[in-house]
């Protein structure tokens, strides 16, 4: 069961997606829960946003033009667990996880919700116990 209160405002989650139905509903669900979506569309905003907060994650959407320029400037930034998007026919996402240093990844079409588990399972294990 989900809690709107289970995040502290401060948690925020960079969102560099294509501009989709989901994306946006991923945006508003997350801003439900407690979490604060910085939605980008490009490297300029990554790096804009990433030089004022440090989120706790960021999703970004491979079929972005410059995705992978995103994916260096989240891992390079540190402290950010980064969720890859990938092609449903992607033969092995395990590799591409690897690759760009990702946490985790989901499909590009997946629900806004299971994009929100991913995310829940990544900060429960970043949070301390206890």
């Amino acid at each position: 069961m989900l809690h709107v209160d289970e995040v502290t405002s401060d948690w925020s989650v960079l969102l560099a997606m294509s501009e989709t139905e989901n994306a946006r509903l991923l945006s508003v669900i997350l801003d439900g829960f407690g979490y604060a979506p910085l939605e980008c569309r490009d490297n300029n905003s990554v790096f804009e946003h990433l030089s004022k907060t440090t989120p706790f994650a960021a999703v970004v959407d491979l079929r972005l033009a410059d995705s992978d320029e995103i994916c260096n400037l989240v891992v390079e930034r540190g402290g950010v667990s980064l969720v890859v998007l990938l092609e449903d026919d992607e033969k092995d996402p395990e590799e591409i996880i690897a690759q760009y240093g990702a946490e985790a990844w989901e499909s590009v079409d997946a629900s806004p919700e299971n994009i929100l588990f991913v995310l829940r399972q990544l900060a429960n294990q970043s949070s301390p116990v206890g």
